[in-house]
């Protein structure tokens, strides 16, 4: 049987290959040549956003997806063997979170970054105005207010477990814990949702969330 070419290999399968024939040049420059648009469209989203005002992403745009490409690669390329996506979109996700996350540390190592990055509030997302007078059930409250970030997210998880859940999720993290706006989120490229179809999708994870967390709590006090 002939081995199928990298350019008709799934996003998944071709981070597979990648980590697990890492000497396997034709599977290499296809990850780049796939990849790297969308890897320097989410550094750059990232630099408006925290980079400082007096110098431009294009001086060290260099240094910035060398540091992408070296957290892809080290440890053995743990990064792609840990990915545990199957679409396409899942995989775009994966990577624009990480050239986001290395952007970020390297603003921070250079002292430069511009703005605090904001810790992830689930309290504040589930408050409504249209309902319980924008008040959550002090219960619920109480529980968010003691969340921290790593079990805000294994919430998150439990929450959203449908096909598309890594995107879903990445999306929810980047609008409510990074304050990058839905046409920022569109504009990094790694979905092919509207801007319009980004705000009903948060819309509805908004509801779902509230309704998942009310639910659990009922159950706990039972």
């Amino acid at each position: 049987m002939s081995q199928r070419s990298p350019a008709t290999l799934s996003g998944p399968s071709l981070f597979r290959q990648c980590a697990d024939c890492p000497d396997s040049r034709e599977h290499w420059e296809e990850f780049v040549h796939r990849y790297n648009p969308l890897l320097v469209r989410s550094v750059m989203v990232a630099w408006r956003r925290y980079g400082p005002n007096n110098r431009s992403v294009t001086e060290v745009a260099a240094d910035l997806l060398q540091n992408v490409y070296l957290a892809i690669l080290k440890n053995e390329y743990r990064l792609l063997h840990n990915f545990l996506g199957s679409t396409e979109e899942e995989a775009n996700s994966y990577l624009a979170r990480t050239a986001i996350n290395e952007t970020i540390a390297y603003l921070r190592s250079q002292r430069a970054l511009r703005r605090r990055v904001e810790e992830i509030s689930l309290e504040a997302f589930l408050e409504d105005k249209e309902r319980d007078g924008g008040q959550l059930p002090p219960s619920l409250s109480v529980r968010l207010q003691r969340l921290t970030e790593e079990e805000a997210i294994e919430i998150l998880k439990k929450c959203f477990r449908g096909q598309n859940a890594n995107r879903d999720i990445l999306i929810f993290l980047l609008h409510f814990r990074d304050g990058y706006s839905t046409k920022d989120i569109s504009e990094m490229g790694f979905t092919s949702m509207e801007v319009t179809s980004i705000n009903n999708l948060l819309s509805k994870m908004k509801k779902e969330l509230r309704e998942f967390l009310t639910e659990n709590v009922k159950t706990e006090q039972k």
